[in-house]
């Protein structure tokens, strides 16, 4: 795997800084002039060298935020072969995998330079336009995301939007139905249409809700696994693509090829994120909260599409969890984002939003989310999220009833009640 890459139009920085995959070994760095520029790995500023599956990197030399910062890189990477079980270990997005047939690797291998801000949260600036040639000889098709597949084995893609880039290729096939493109799809074009239906559906609540229109179709793409375990169904989401191993699109259906009851709140998170953790990609203490405004709207499509039964019984443990719990920090008392649970990220921070909502009016709540979604560069903090909900009608005596319900300690068992 051989990549030219040059970043330009990047945050401004003391140094310029990347992160990209361990396994890849760097040949040159320069501004665009093939002239070298030295580098390192880490920054003195930086505790560590790595970030996730990757190593960071800094320029020596000093460039210009303005100046292109193009990096020359290699790497060899391993066939799997799944059937005979030669992987060892559990397969996940941020493995660059190799099954014989294709090639995945999404944004979480860092298989590109992500610019890497260590004083800005720290903060990974994943999502990039792009213009970009892929060559792969052996490739029938070639996806990049945010662009449409192309056949092998040559393909240029260029995107004025930002997204995270994961690149798919090799032996893969694509079609069109309705809204929605699906790459190795297991299924017939009927369920395919069933699928952009609820998908368009989904979409179009989150645009009249939040008033802001949705983005780009959602691409389903269906990828084998490089570990051998048939009945595992894994998938992964990386804006506007949605990711399933194996049969794993078909579970979205159920035995009469109606939208399986799970697959509302399971897509409406996930299309969520669109929102929260795609136009707003926040910083701070609370930008784990991207997930509990992603749950609380997959919430609210559960109970828009299937009634209040099935979002009563999908609220239940979440509303029990609350009240067992002691040990969850308030918000406006959080000092690392470390401090903040996954529980309360999926379940109790949705409850919580839940009965905001209840307290303003699904209109205001709509302007809140509007308001935190638009914010340039936001760094989340909990004097943020309040004088932004102050700022988008919410009245100083219904954020005064929120703090007693769901975020002081002495009265947490409330909320959602």
């Amino acid at each position: 795997m051989r990549v030219t890459a040059c970043l330009t139009n990047r945050p401004a920085a003391r140094r310029a800084t990347f992160i990209l995959n361990a396994g890849f070994n760097v040949r040159i760095m320069h501004r665009g002039d093939r002239k070298p520029l030295r580098y390192a790995l880490r920054d003195d500023n930086i505790r560590g060298a790595t970030v996730g599956e990757g190593l960071i990197y800094v320029a020596r030399d000093s460039i210009r935020p303005d100046e292109p910062l193009c990096v020359e890189y290699l790497g060899a990477f391993p066939v799997y072969a799944v059937d005979s079980g030669a992987f060892a270990f559990t397969d996940y997005k941020g493995f660059i995998a190799f099954n014989g047939r294709t090639l995945r690797a999404a944004e979480q291998t860092k298989w590109y330079p992500i610019p890497y801000d260590s004083a800005a949260g720290p903060q990974a600036y994943e999502a990039m336009t792009y213009d970009i040639d892929v060559r792969c000889d052996d490739c029938r098709g070639i996806y990049l995301n945010g662009s449409t597949p192309q056949a092998g084995p040559w393909a240029r893609f260029r995107s004025a939007v930002p997204v995270s880039l994961l690149l798919f290729a090799g032996e893969i096939t694509w079609s069109s139905v309705g809204s929605t493109v699906a790459i190795n799809s297991p299924l017939p074009d009927r369920s395919l249409r069933t699928i952009s239906t609820m998908v368009d559906s989904i979409g179009g609540y989150y645009a009249r809700f939040i008033g802001i229109p949705y983005g780009q179709p959602i691409v389903f793409l269906t990828h084998r696994i490089i570990e051998n375990n048939p009945r595992r169904r894994w998938g992964f989401v990386t804006y506007p693509t949605a990711a399933f191993s194996g049969d794993g699109l078909a579970a979205l259906l159920g035995d009469d090829g109606s939208i399986a009851p799970f697959a509302w709140g399971y897509l409406g998170h996930e299309m969520a994120h669109y929102y929260f953790g795609t136009l707003a990609h926040p910083t701070g203490l609370l930008w784990g909260l991207t997930e509990a405004f992603a749950e609380y709207l997959g919430l609210k499509v559960v109970r828009r599409e299937l009634g209040d039964s099935a979002f009563r019984e999908r609220i239940a443990p979440y509303l029990a969890h609350w009240a067992q719990d002691s040990t969850s920090i308030p918000l406006d008392s959080v000092v690392s984002a470390s401090e903040i649970s996954g529980q309360y990220l999926y379940e109790l921070g949705p409850v919580a939003l839940l009965t905001l909502e209840t307290l303003v009016g699904e209109r205001t709540m709509g302007g809140f989310l509007r308001t935190m979604v638009s914010q340039p560069n936001p760094r989340w903090d909990y004097t943020l999220m309040r004088d932004t909900a102050l700022r988008s009608g919410v009245s100083t005596a219904a954020w005064s009833q929120f703090e007693d319900r769901c975020v002081r300690r002495t009265a947490r068992t409330r909320c959602g009640r």
